[in-house]
């Protein structure tokens, strides 16, 4: 890594980019309005929107308790919070008499703390050169490991 400023690049000059900050106002006469004599049609797009300064008109509507729903009860839907246990005593468990050669599944798995060997490995392509981790050249290998 070379330094910003060496004997090399005694001219550097910090900067972010081309930026000019002027202080004159930009010039608009040669821009053409979009209304103008040739273009009266022209009606500003946004589609149907309208803006009303109008009270929204609520008298059609009833309300949720009248005389005709008195046994309204506003609700979520059917929710229960329950503040007990529960009860678990009917289930029967995984592993009784009835099945007493139950495994739990994933497989024959087996975990081992040692590390495996790879000394007697041999690359599957071997072209006689020298080759050292971290230098973008991959290694594949097969094995077999055996448990």
């Amino acid at each position: 890594v070379r330094p910003r400023i060496d004997a090399d690049n005694v001219s550097h000059q910090p900067a972010g980019g081309c930026v000019a900050i002027v202080d004159e106002r930009p010039d608009f006469s040669h821009v053409s309005p979009r209304v103008d004599a040739r273009n009266t049609a022209y009606r500003r797009g946004g589609g149907c929107v309208a803006i009303v300064d109008e009270k929204p008109d609520f008298s059609h509507v009833r309300p949720r308790i009248d005389a005709d729903n008195l046994s309204h009860q506003p609700a979520g839907g059917c929710v229960a919070i329950v503040d007990e246990r529960p009860d678990f005593s009917h289930v029967s468990p995984r592993v009784d008499a009835r099945n007493s050669a139950y495994r739990r599944g994933g497989g024959c798995v087996a975990i081992v703390d040692e590390k495996p060997d790879f000394s007697h490995v041999e690359p599957l392509v071997d072209d006689g050169r020298k080759r050292r981790r971290g230098r973008g050249m991959l290694f594949f290998f097969r094995f077999s490991m055996v448990f």
